[in-house]
C-alpha cells in the first residue's frame, strides 16, 4: 500500500542548527489511518538534571493510528492536539491539575482507542480566554526566530580563525518507552517515547551513557521525582559523566544533584 507522508515543521529551523528550541510534527498515512511523529527539541524537551536545563536533547512521541487518512488533507487536526496536550501536560507545574485542551475534540474519532477514550473524556466545560491565550503562544512558536532564519556562517572565509571548541560531537544517548506514555494523566499504550540526549561520550566506550540511561528511565519514563532516584543511580551518574562533551550533562554531573556525598565511584 502506498503511503504518503506530511511534514509539517512548527519551528522553520536548519537541521545544522543543533539546540535550537523547536518542535516538529510528522503525520504519516497508509490509506486509511494517520500515525503521529511529534517532537520537541532543546529546551522544549524539557529534560532537566540536577537543576541544569539540558540543552543538547529531544523527545519524541509517536501515536499509532491517532487520525484517520483524509484524501488531500495537509495537515491531522488530533496529531495538532496530541501535540498540544503533551506540550501542556509537560510544561504545568505540579501544582496545576490536569486538563484536556479544547483542540482534543478533533480526535473523538480517532482510530486509536486510547486517544479516542481521552477526547471522551474531555471536560464539556472549556476556558475560552485560556484557550486563546494557549493558542497566540503557540503562534509565536511556530514563527521562526530572526537567528535562527540566519545561515551559519562561512567558517572557511575566516583565514586564520578557528571556530571555539563546542563539544558538539560524539555519541549521542537514547532511551525508548515499551508500554506507552501518559497523556493527560492516562496511558496511550500503543505509543511510544523516545529521549535522546546528544553527544554523550566520546568515541569509543560508553560509560555516560551506561550511567545515564538508569537516571532517564527513573525522571522520564517512571515518572520518580529526582530527590526519590536510588543513589546509587545518582552517583553513578555523577562519577561517569563529568567529562561528557555535552556540556549540560557535565554539569549536571558536578553539581551532582547538591549532594557531595553521592560523588562516589560505584
Amino acid at each position: 500500500m502506498m503511503q504518503t507522508i506530511f511534514f509539517v515543521a512548527l519551528g522553520v529551523v536548519s537541521i545544522s542548527l543543533h539546540g535550537c528550541t523547536f518542535g516538529t510534527e510528522q503525520k504519516n498515512c497508509n490509506g486509511e489511518d494517520c500515525s503521529c511523529v511529534l517532537a520537541f527539541h532543546s529546551f522544549w524537551a524539557r529534560i532537566r538534571i540536577s537543576g541544569v536545563p539540558i540543552e543538547h536533547s529531544s523527545r519524541t512521541f509517536t501515536v499509532p493510528d491517532a487520525a484517520k487518512d483524509v484524501p488531500n488533507a495537509t495537515e491531522a487536526p488530533c496529531c495538532d492536539a496530541i501535540f498540544d496536550q503533551i506540550d501542556f501536560d509537560e510544561g504545568k507545574s505540579a501544582e496545576t491539575h490536569n486538563k484536556t485542551l479544547d483542540s482534543f475534540s478533533n480526535c473523538s474519532s480517532s482510530p486509536n482507542k486510547d486517544i479516542a477514550a481521552l477526547a471522551a473524556a474531555k471536560q464539556q466545560t472549556s476556558d475560552s480566554i485560556s484557550g486563546l491565550i494557549a493558542r497566540k503562544l503557540q503562534s509565536l512558536r511556530k514563527a521562526p526566530a530572526p537567528w535562527q532564519q540566519a545561515s551559519r556562517p562561512n567558517l572557511k572565509a575566516h583565514v586564520g580563525w578557528e571556530p571555539i571548541y563546542d563539544g558538539e560531537e560524539g555519541q549521542d544517548c537514547e532511551i525508548t518507552t515499551t508500554n506507552g506514555f501518559p497523556l493527560n494523566n492516562a496511558m496511550i499504550r500503543s505509543g511510544t517515547m523516545n529521549v535522546k540526549v546528544r553527544w554523550v561520550d566520546p568515541a569509543g566506550s560508553t560509560p555516560c551513557c551506561s550511567a545515564l540511561k538508569p537516571l532517564l528511565t527513573k525522571l522520564y519514563i517512571s515518572g520518580v521525582p529526582e530527590s526519590q532516584v536510588d543513589p546509587a543511580i545518582r552517583a553513578k551518574f555523577c562519577s561517569a559523566c563529568k567529562n561528557s562533551p555535552n556540556q549540560g550533562i557535565a554539569l549536571a554531573a558536578y553539581r551532582c544533584f547538591g549532594n557531595a556525598t553521592l560523588d562516589v565511584e560505584v
